[in-house]
């Protein structure tokens, strides 16, 4: 079996205070993998022109865009047109705003995920979750839609885990370091998945205790923005039982995955 090298990628973020003015900030983040032979790049981060005075759709302070991204794979010596696949874990406006920049790859995603975009629920558009000036830039591409789980490449598959989106899925994939999971955003944080987690890396890669009006404060951020609760908790019961350990999982805005590198 094939074993790949997952490298994560910071795309930018977005930061705030709780009400009592308690600092906090989560990272927009990518992942490259590679097994030698196949170049791929897993979500493409935030497209310009999205953030309005640097503010997200909640008016927290944001960064991020185009540039990001180009610097992002710069750091690791990849060029865009190297890239001959592009995997979506879902097409939320932090993961897919990118698209453009990888005319040469082939961009593979849910068929769920697809009709979710070209007509989202009316909650979707109200938190302003999707970004539809990545539909036409998408049509242009080559693509591929799957249905479910694939098995995609050697030690590489796809498995649907709806409940974050109708059409989110995670990539299981096979290291010298064992299985890893991409999880997107059915799980933003590890403190989304396991709450008996009690330290926080903050983005200078600092580890403090959580403090629970930090962790109120993410996971009230994070939970809007699932729109089936009862297919999210499954989804995570079947992504936590492909694992032993925690750390198997690269949560989609987990601040002390960044710069690192896994198998």
């Amino acid at each position: 079996m094939a074993f790949w090298k997952i490298t994560t990628l910071y795309y930018g973020l977005t930061s705030g205070k709780t009400k009592s003015g308690l600092d906090w900030a989560i990272p927009w983040l990518g992942f490259y993998l590679t097994d030698g032979n196949y170049k791929i790049l897993c979500d493409t981060g935030v497209k310009r022109g999205f953030f309005k005075d640097n503010l997200s759709p909640w008016d927290n302070h944001a960064e991020g865009d185009e540039t990001h991204v180009l610097r992002a794979l710069e750091g690791i010596g990849v060029r865009p047109e190297e890239i001959d696949y592009v995997i979506y874990t879902h097409f939320h406006w932090d993961h897919v705003g990118n698209c453009h920049l990888f005319p040469r790859a082939t961009h593979i995603f849910q068929d769920d995920e697809w009709k979710e975009l070209i007509d989202p629920l009316p909650s979707m558009e109200f938190y302003r979750m999707y970004d539809q000036r990545v539909i036409p830039e998408l049509k242009k591409l080559t693509c591929e839609r799957i249905y479910g789980d694939v098995r995609f490449l050697d030690g590489l598959e796809m498995y649907l885990t709806p409940g974050h989106t109708a059409g989110s899925q995670v990539l299981r994939v096979n290291t010298r370091d064992g299985i890893y999971i991409i999880a997107g955003d059915l799980i933003c944080t590890y403190l989304m998945a396991f709450p008996e987690i009690s330290d926080w890396t903050t983005l200078d890669g600092k580890c403090k205790p959580v403090h629970p009006e930090v962790r109120k404060q993410l996971q009230s951020a994070f939970t809007v923005t699932i729109f089936d609760h009862y297919a999210w908790f499954r989804s995570q019961y079947r992504v936590k039982g492909m694992i032993t350990e925690p750390r198997q999982i690269l949560p989609g805005h987990e601040p002390s995955i960044m710069g690192k590198t896994f198998g």
